[in-house]
């Protein structure tokens, strides 16, 4: 059996002529879903968090200022540790946000030259299975992209918790 009538049997057995353009603009549809919403939603939550790891390091810095004087060794410590927790906050943001690989959209030009060869239902087909390569390729790049977002927010909670920390301990010393 040659190629053009196993994949023609394929695709007589796998949908409807009319289910095709359906396929097609859901695909196309879960693509820029996947490839412009869900990068736009992670990168402003890229953003959020770079402006709220910046905010705790400069509050460090301003609270490390007033404890110098004073005799919160402890709670510089802790503050030194919000710090850097934070600066590392800073660096995932940074590095979530900067260029990435570019999948382009399948051009249907490039399938042009099967039409003299397949049936349309074919290159379609064809064209729905390069676009899902390419949708699931860009799906894991955005799932490495959430596990850096979990690991910043967690981070970021561990930062803030330690400032706190230290300046409940630093009460605590004054009260002593």
């Amino acid at each position: 059996m040659n190629k053009k009538t196993e994949n023609e049997k394929d695709v007589r057995h796998f949908a409807q002529p009319d289910t095709y353009e359906t396929m097609l603009e859901t695909s196309t549809r879960f693509y820029y879903f996947v490839n412009n919403d869900l990068l736009v939603r992670q990168d402003n939550l890229f953003k959020a968090y770079l402006w709220v790891a910046s905010l705790i390091v400069t509050l460090n810095i301003l609270f490390t200022k007033e404890i110098l004087g004073t005799i919160g060794n402890i709670s510089g410590l802790i503050c030194t540790a919000s710090i850097t927790v934070s600066a590392f906050c800073m660096l995932i943001c940074l590095d979530g946000m900067r260029g990435r690989i570019d999948l382009a959209f399948p051009q249907a030009c490039d399938y042009l030259k099967f039409y003299k060869d397949y049936q349309r239902e074919v290159i379609e087909l064809m064209f729905i299975e390069h676009l899902w390569d390419n949708i699931n390729q860009e799906i894991e790049i955005q799932s490495s992209r959430g596990r850096k977002l979990r690991a910043t927010s967690i981070s970021l909670i561990i930062s803030l918790s330690l400032l706190c920390l230290s300046v409940i301990v630093l009460l605590f010393t004054k009260l002593l």
